[in-house]
């Protein structure tokens, strides 16, 4: 009589699949390093995510000039972040990608194209407030390879009047102004000066951000309250 070993039954576990997450974006990083020097550390991560894909690809629905940041988020477990209450809105310009305008090389009259996001953003002074001017075209000639500003006076000059009129801003080498505020100068009535209106401004600023810095202890005193009735 022979007995033939049998191998021992092992049962495996069921294995579990397990769910892989999304990699963390990085959206700061699509920006533009010149961004950085001018835009706010709170401005970066929102800025981008209306500017880009999740890829780091531009965006090729840009339809719109004004984006408005995120209101704070209210308080939670977490203190209030005071930098998210001074976010600053973005003005974008982009009359060849939104408009579908073309434009010419001011030196060889050659159609442009427009490449990516224009690398030098503004900073401008409104009534109560600041905002970015970005430029989502980079008009290059394919000819002379020379880079435009995009809103430069040889661009704008371009435009037909209802959309040159859509450009919120007066430029200097250094200082941008809404165009709202240098309308303020055109009464001509006495004491109306420049430096009038700069006082006038500033005070103005100084309203919107004392308003601003309530909300924000506003916020902290109620994530205070919260915190105590969680302890207790």
């Amino acid at each position: 009589h022979t007995s033939t070993s049998q191998a021992p039954h092992t049962s495996q576990a069921p294995q579990r699949c397990i769910a892989l997450r999304p990699p963390e974006v990085d959206w700061v990083s699509f920006l533009p390093k010149q961004f950085g020097k001018l835009i706010k550390p709170a401005d970066q991560e929102w800025i981008s995510q209306c500017l880009y894909e999740r890829t780091g690809q531009l965006r090729q629905d840009l339809a719109q000039n004004w984006f408005h940041p995120p209101s704070p988020c209210k308080p939670t477990t977490s203190p209030p972040n005071p930098h998210s209450y001074f976010r600053q809105r973005m003005f974008l310009w982009a009359p060849m990608r939104m408009w579908s305008i073309p434009l010419k090389c001011t030196q060889c009259n050659r159609k442009m194209h427009h490449s990516g996001i224009y690398t030098k953003v503004r900073e401008v002074i409104d009534i109560d407030s600041k905002y970015y001017l970005v430029g989502g075209d980079y008009p290059r000639c394919s000819k002379c390879m020379v880079p435009v500003c995009p809103w430069s006076i040889d661009i704008l000059k371009q435009l037909d009047p209802s959309h040159r009129n859509k450009f919120p801003a007066i430029l200097t080498t250094h200082l941008a102004l809404d165009r709202k505020c240098v309308t303020l100068m055109k009464p001509r009535t006495i004491g109306n000066s420049s430096s009038y209106l700069q006082q006038a401004l500033q005070e103005i600023h100084s309203e919107e951000w004392a308003r601003r810095t309530v909300d924000y202890l506003s916020d902290c005193e109620l994530h205070k309250k919260t915190g105590v009735l969680t302890q207790t």
